[in-house]
């Protein structure tokens, strides 16, 4: 797969670091606050959530994050019922990916049950598929097909937030997020025919401009089509683990459904005719679960 301005093995280079980097901060901050302890113990714990630290510290938090997309992308594909087409293509409504994502956030407590978060996230939404079946050649011929598709994107997110508090601990989060795109949309396109026909004969290959040969990769941009903001909702759940008296580990699970399609609709045209259109590809929508974990700091 090709990645547009930033390649995933840069991506984790800096995803381990993350990683590394918390560890270091939880066993320091562990060691520094065990001995706060020992020096200067902090007395009686309150007695109603008003004094208990555990409860409500400060009002202002900073916090950085990693984790993973599952991408889900779905879409409709209508076609022109004069012209012919193999069940390969069939596979093209859904495919699915996971790719990292990085970010940070402030969050600011309103009042004991409710904060403001606002989050920055740089976000890989890749996604692919497989699949296996019949094309036709431009002699009307059926051949029986292998074919792999890679979607990769990278997008801005930005996601203002309302913080729910269930408990001293759990909490929800729902709000709107915009995704603005980096770079291009790439789709890298792998067909395989499973017996001696040459992609050239066959009217998408052919018009992609695959020559005679029986596979190949080819990588497009969907720059005419592609939007480069897309807006949806989020909601999620996380957990606050206390490390220290200033520092969480915050695991997470979030949904985001997208209201704004990948691209604009698509079409494939005839071969032969390029005022033809053979196929039209609508509705492409791409949704995330995330899984994230986070080190929040209060400040």
């Amino acid at each position: 797969m090709l990645f547009i301005t930033i390649s995933d093995g840069y991506i984790m280079k800096y995803f381990k670091s993350f990683i590394i980097y918390a560890f270091l901060i939880i066993i320091s901050s562990g060691l520094i606050y065990s001995q706060e302890d020992v020096l200067r113990p902090h007395g009686k714990k309150g007695e109603s959530s008003n004094e208990d630290w555990s409860y409500k510290r400060s009002p202002f938090i900073i916090g950085i994050e990693g984790g993973i997309n599952i991408n889900l992308f779905n879409q409709s594909m209508s076609w022109d019922p004069t012209f012919q087409h193999g069940t390969l293509w069939n596979g093209l409504a859904s495919a699915n990916g996971i790719s990292p994502l990085l970010g940070a956030l402030i969050d600011v407590d309103i009042n004991k049950t409710f904060a403001f978060q606002f989050r920055i996230n740089y976000d890989k939404k890749d996604y692919g598929l497989t699949t296996s079946g019949t094309d036709y050649d431009i002699y009307g011929q059926s051949h029986d097909m292998n074919l792999k598709v890679d979607v990769s994107s990278a997008y801005l997110t930005l996601t203002p937030l309302l913080r729910i508090n269930a408990t001293n601990n759990l909490f929800f989060t729902v709000g709107p997020t915009f995704h603005l795109l980096l770079g291009n949309i790439e789709t890298t396109w792998q067909p395989t025919t499973l017996d001696n026909s040459t992609l050239n004969t066959y009217p998408y290959w052919g018009g992609m401009g695959f020559p005679a040969i029986t596979s190949g990769s080819m990588t497009v941009n969907e720059s005419g089509s592609q939007k480069t903001m897309r807006f949806g909702l989020e909601g999620g759940v996380g957990y606050k683990i206390p490390l220290s008296k200033k520092i969480f580990l915050v695991p997470q699970g979030r949904f985001q459904f997208m209201l704004t399609p990948v691209t604009s609709d698509t079409y494939w045209v005839d071969y032969n005719n390029p005022n033809n259109k053979i196929e039209t590809s609508s509705n492409r929508m791409l949704h995330s679960i995330q899984l994230v974990l986070a080190l929040w700091f209060e400040i």
